[in-house]
């Protein structure tokens, strides 16, 4: 997989075990440990507790659903213009939302803040926004925070969102060219150029674009961005970089490329047939990888992180 600079970031393993092999490797380990199990047991005085101590760890309890069970809220704190967070939403996220049964299972929230601060304007000494990527970065956080806040129940949001985060992509790479220009000009080729990138990405996902872009240009948006970047700023456990995933309150941090074995762990209903074993051993590229590639402890973060 290529990465914003083009390198390789991630190696997947092989294929999962066919379902007829991994039934036979079950029954044989089940032989193993009654065997085992028998043998602890016969150890004079110590066997029983010590066979009985050794089965909690092996064979935890079976797993108790919960018919009623609520779905595994997940907060995406990010930022537009972000390499990171275009990488985990294109490569995780939307991937994993996309597949059957997982996005009944999660309520998603999405932040467009990061690592944006709020100062006093130098010419109005009003509270002004300002982006860790420029204003090209607060436009883009206002139009997903819009997009966000109308769509959020809608089933196409988050392909939506994974468009123009992926779009988001090749134009972050060319604010080089933008600022060659005159401070204005480039402004309104970003405007124009981030607009037309979400109405495309809100046309293929048949949300209506005008509300949404009336909403990134107006007071609403600025405070809608505001709102977002408070939440942002006032997190407990903290904010730390972008991109930021919290699984019911808790952040996974540089686990966040194992976010579907963390959604399927924390819900306590009837899984989707994706959250089986199998199905998360393989899926995920290893962030053990990501780490040395990326050289040192920066990487552990994932591919272009932003620290706060």
């Amino acid at each position: 997989v290529e990465g914003a600079r083009g390198k390789a970031l991630v190696s997947v393993g092989g294929a999962a075990p066919s379902s007829d092999k991994a039934g036979a490797e079950g029954k044989q380990d089940k032989g193993y440990y009654a065997s085992f199990d028998k043998g602890i047991r016969g150890i004079p005085v110590v066997g029983e507790p010590l066979a009985s101590g050794i089965k909690k760890i092996v064979a935890p309890e079976p797993r108790v659903v919960d018919p009623h069970a609520k779905k595994v809220k997940v907060e995406f704190y990010m930022e537009a213009l972000c390499p990171g967070c275009q990488y985990f939403t294109s490569h995780v996220l939307a991937p994993v939302l996309h597949q059957k049964g997982m996005s009944g299972i999660v309520d998603l929230h999405v932040y467009p803040a990061g690592n944006g601060k709020i100062k006093a304007d130098r010419v109005t000494g009003r509270p002004t926004i300002h982006c860790q990527h420029g204003e090209e970065e607060c436009l883009g956080n206002r139009i997903l925070s819009c997009l966000s806040h109308m769509n959020r129940e809608h089933r196409m949001f988050v392909p939506t969102f994974a468009c123009i985060e992926q779009g988001d992509s090749s134009f972050s790479d060319s604010l080089t060219e933008l600022f060659n220009t005159t401070f204005f000009n480039a402004t309104q080729t970003a405007e124009s150029r981030m607009g037309r990138l979400a109405s495309k990405c809100m046309a293929k996902g048949g949300i209506e674009s005008e509300p949404v872009l009336k909403c990134a240009n107006s007071p609403e948006g600025l405070e809608l961005a505001e709102s977002y970047l408070n939440a942002t700023q006032s997190l407990k456990p903290a904010f730390e970089y972008a991109p930021w995933v919290v699984i019911n309150g808790q952040p996974i941090r540089e686990d966040a490329y194992s976010f579907k074995e963390y959604v399927c762990k924390a819900y306590k209903g009837v899984l989707p047939a994706e959250c089986s074993p199998s199905r998360l051993k393989d899926y995920f590229p290893k962030h053990e990888t990501l780490r040395a590639t990326q050289g040192g402890p920066r990487g552990a973060r994932g591919p272009g992180a932003a620290k706060a």
